[in-house]
């Protein structure tokens, strides 16, 4: 933990020193970076200050973005590079990540962080992405904001750290929506370290490998929505109708949170640890064998059925 600080010390200096020498302003347009293109010497984008404003350290190998309401889309690969997020200037901010995949290789740093005086931070998923710290959390959020993973395109994120994959501290605000799709891999502690609630929107999930057992309370995002939670390899004592539930996952497993909708996804969980027992035609014959094409029934030994078309 001393290390961390001295290396947040070191950055605040960074980001003191990119303010006094650049003024940016509010609401700038959209900026990609090629995160391919990062490496041993340092880069910037202040000769337009028209942009969302970055700067790349080379020694720190860190992206730091800085722009109040900024506008990020990141693409590529880079196994040893990390990004920051900590001036005050910087909160609102958009990142998308499209076909992204980082690794931070250096000790005991994440690969996303969040300081304390960003309000507000959103990652937007296009295509699937990864982010993984080899030594510290795959993403470190020590904002009191919101922190929120979204999709409208089914992208994904897995976040991987040897330490907990995602962390939130005091007492940021964790929301999933749209349908994203997140993975969350721990690989020596519980996945998903945070105080307070796990929101999800409709079709969102969120799936957690975790190497001690853990618990958290999972709240739908929309109040009024008739979508049920559906858990695999997880378990809860309340009722998958409930706005919030309690749902854990035991040491070394891999447990899955979604939201699905209305009954199919009751069904669907009546049945994903039922045995079949038959298979019958539209007519209610029994089949000798499972069909390889048309459409037919299934019957379980929980006495649930269930049609299926090839």
């Amino acid at each position: 933990m001393l290390k961390i600080r001295k290396n947040l010390r070191k950055v605040a200096a960074i980001v003191a020193c990119l303010a006094v020498t650049t003024t940016f302003v509010q609401a700038q347009t959209p900026v990609t970076i090629n995160v391919s293109t990062l490496g041993a010497t340092g880069a910037e984008n202040s000769g337009n200050p028209t942009e969302s404003q970055w700067g790349y350290n080379a020694t720190y190998k860190t992206l730091y973005l800085y722009s109040e309401n900024g506008n990020y889309t990141l693409t590529g690969t880079n196994t040893n590079i990390r990004i920051g997020v900590e001036s005050a200037l910087a909160s609102n901010i958009n990142l998308t990540l499209n076909g992204v995949n980082i690794t931070y290789a250096e000790s005991s740093n994440p690969a996303v962080f969040i300081g304390q005086a960003v309000n507000n931070f959103t990652i937007t998923l296009i295509g699937n992405n990864f982010l993984e710290s080899a030594s510290y959390n795959g993403i470190f959020i020590m904002s009191s904001g919101s922190f929120t993973i979204t999709s409208s395109s089914g992208g994904s994120l897995t976040a991987k750290g040897q330490n907990e994959s995602i962390l939130l501290t005091p007492a940021a605000n964790f929301v999933i929506s749209g349908n994203a799709a997140v993975t969350a891999e721990s690989t020596s502690r519980s996945a998903i370290a945070a105080s307070g609630n796990i929101k999800m929107g409709d079709a969102a999930k969120l799936t957690m490998k975790t190497s001690t057992a853990e618990s958290h309370p999972f709240e739908k995002l929309t109040p009024t929505s008739t979508y049920q939670w559906k858990l695999t390899n997880a378990t809860t004592t309340d009722p998958l109708t409930n706005a919030v539930i309690e749902v854990s996952v035991a040491a070394g497993q891999t447990g899955k949170v979604e939201r699905v909708n209305g009954t199919s996804g009751i069904d669907d969980i009546a049945v994903e640890n039922a045995i079949v027992i038959g298979y019958f035609d539209i007519l209610g014959r029994k089949l000798t064998e499972e069909p390889t094409k048309g459409l037919y029934i299934i019957q379980y030994d929980n006495g649930k059925t269930k049609k299926m078309i090839k």
